[in-house]
């Protein structure tokens, strides 16, 4: 269980939502969503100030799963996710087949996601895909219910055995989108030619200036960010009556 050894990080959440994930709402379909969340990416992005306005937003730039290594975690985490549906199907007291997901109907999940919400070809493909569950029962108005039994009829043959990863792959770069959490762009390091802040939050070449969020974190976290930023801004309060005291010490 040593957290300092690459193996014992987790690089996957899967996060069930009783709710739709997809970016669009199927109207009178109630979904049971799976996300399959990367939380350990390897690829790397910027950001950079966009011009000398300090009201101007900065540039950011994050090329997600440019990386190879994050869509071969992705498929684990995907085929993963489709396993529990495949096991929530076996407990949940009325049918609820896999509706969306790798594997499906390209054609009719195009017909679902408009043209300004995908992320397909040289669009930039973002890290949180959802695998949705439609219970049959819960299907509303006839176009709904259509939708639903269409994607349902496709998927029917596919599970996380057949899926192949050219399907996931499909599937992610349509459906993916940014997930919360955002942090490390202003990352610990006693270097400053590697990090903004030291080891006691004192930004590099400021006096007088600490940082103290989730953005100091040298890495992200394999958990969500409400409870290690409390540590931080505890950790920094301390170090700002540490300092007072050694000046009134003086």
């Amino acid at each position: 269980m040593d957290p300092s050894l690459p193996r014992n990080v987790p690089d996957i959440e899967v996060m069930v939502i009783p709710i739709t994930g997809l970016v669009e709402s199927v109207p009178g379909v109630s979904l049971f969503t799976w996300y399959a969340t990367l939380v350990q990416p390897f690829s790397r992005g910027s950001v950079e100030l966009a011009s000398t306005d300090p009201q101007d937003n900065p540039r950011l730039n994050h090329p997600m799963l440019k990386d190879k290594r994050d869509m071969e975690t992705m498929h684990k985490a995907i085929r993963f996710s489709m396993r529990l549906s495949e096991e929530f199907q076996t407990r949940y007291p009325h049918p609820a087949p896999l509706t969306f997901g790798p594997g499906m109907d390209l054609a009719h999940l195009d017909e679902i996601y408009s043209e300004e919400n995908r992320l397909i070809g040289a669009k930039m493909p973002q890290i949180t895909p959802a695998v949705a569950t439609a219970p049959v029962d819960h299907v509303g108005s006839t176009v709904s219910k259509r939708v639903a039994i269409k994607a349902q009829k496709n998927m029917r043959q596919l599970s996380w055995r057949t899926v192949t990863d050219e399907e996931i792959d499909a599937y992610v770069r349509r459906t993916a989108s940014s997930c919360f959490h955002i942090s490390s762009t202003c990352r610990m390091s006693e270097d400053p030619k590697d990090g903004v802040v030291d080891q006691r939050l004192r930004v590099h070449g400021f006096q007088n200036l600490r940082i103290a969020d989730a953005s100091v974190f040298p890495m992200v976290t394999s958990a969500h960010t409400m409870a290690p930023t409390i540590m931080v801004a505890e950790r920094c309060a301390d170090f700002v009556k540490e300092d007072w005291k050694e000046r009134k010490g003086k």
